[in-house]
């Protein structure tokens, strides 16, 4: 029901495609951080999850869909709301709040089971410094070389800004702006395709092979 009144609510004062996609932002934007952090750091749990995404959305509907609801008189116009007319300082007002809820959340509640964790690391093998803990309970190397991954993630962005970025400076005759980023592509692109010639996973320690 909760969710049904606010769909119509929203439905109701939206005026273009542009403002619900505004909205989803909003609404999408503070969680991201623990989704994409829960992968690389063991401490964080279902709680922090939890919190990120309510307290996401919650933030998101008084940045975006109470103030159209007090001006069309719906509700009180002493409500209490967040009102930006900038886009991001709007997602970086929801971003922040939600980083500190879900920080604060997940230091008071416990973290996952040492089993949970475990069974875990077993199956997906994740790298990086966030599940050490897990790597030396089991045994297992990781399958993930983070340090490498995120380095291809560099050489990659260098490869396609640059690209688009060339394009679009020759095409408005800025000579200096389509040169420069065609030198930044070409490095990027050479530098990533250098980086997929090493082996995907670390090779295992004698005896840590997991069968």
């Amino acid at each position: 029901m909760i969710i049904t009144a606010l769909g119509a609510a929203v439905a109701f004062q939206i005026n273009s495609i542009v403002e619900i996609f505004g909205l989803m932002i909003a609404i999408g934007s503070g969680p991201g951080a623990v989704l994409i952090l829960r992968w690389f750091w063991w401490r964080i749990n279902a709680a922090a999850e939890l919190a990120a995404m309510v307290s996401g959305f919650v933030v998101g509907i008084f940045t975006s869909v109470v103030p159209g609801l007090i001006t069309r008189g719906w509700l009180p116009a002493n409500t209490p709301v967040l009102s930006f007319s900038d886009a991001g300082q709007q997602l970086l007002i929801i971003t922040s709040i939600t980083t500190i809820v879900w920080i604060v959340v997940m230091l008071i509640t416990p973290p996952e089971s040492d089993d949970t964790l475990n069974e875990f690391y077993r199956r997906v093998r994740p790298g990086g410094p966030g599940w050490r803990p897990q790597q030396q309970a089991t045994g297992l190397m990781p399958k993930q070389n983070l340090a490498l991954d995120s380095q291809r993630v560099v050489a990659a962005a260098l490869l396609l800004f640059g690209s688009m970025f060339t394009v679009g400076g020759f095409l408005l005759f800025q000579s200096f702006t389509g040169w420069l980023s065609l030198i930044l592509a070409i490095g990027g692109g050479y530098w990533l395709q250098h980086l997929n010639k090493q082996p995907l996973f670390p090779m295992a320690r004698p005896g840590t092979e997991d069968g």
